[in-house]
């Protein structure tokens, strides 16, 4: 099986926004051999342990993340878009006019200023 890296491990679990207790709760990881369930998932963030088959399986769901996600070399860089920026004014309203539609005085093509 191809290794998993540990700081994908961490980024999974901070981008789901859980922290290591929380996750470790949600994947039941239980104290064993002297180690919290926190312990222990740090352990494998740290690259000490490595997480288990069904451990990942977990990890994927309770984290929101595909199963393969786990396995790649570096985390993923998403640009997050703006969702409050749009190339015009007319697209942020929820409703368009229709001088927005057919430009000014109903004339397709047409805009305001250029009128």
């Amino acid at each position: 099986m191809a290794a998993i890296q540990p700081k994908i491990l961490t980024w999974a679990r901070e981008t789901a926004g859980l922290s290591l207790a929380d996750a470790a709760r949600a994947l039941g990881l239980t104290d064993t051999r002297g180690r919290t369930g926190s312990q222990r998932l740090e352990a494998m963030e740290r690259g000490e342990d490595d997480p288990t088959r069904p451990v990942l399986l977990k990890m994927a769901k309770a984290y929101r993340r595909p199963l393969l996600v786990f396995y790649l070399e570096e985390p993923r860089r998403r640009k997050i878009a703006d969702r409050t920026s749009a190339p015009c004014p007319a697209l942020r309203s929820s409703t368009l006019s229709s001088t927005h539609s057919y430009g000014h005085q109903g004339t397709p093509g047409a805009h305001p200023v250029d009128a």
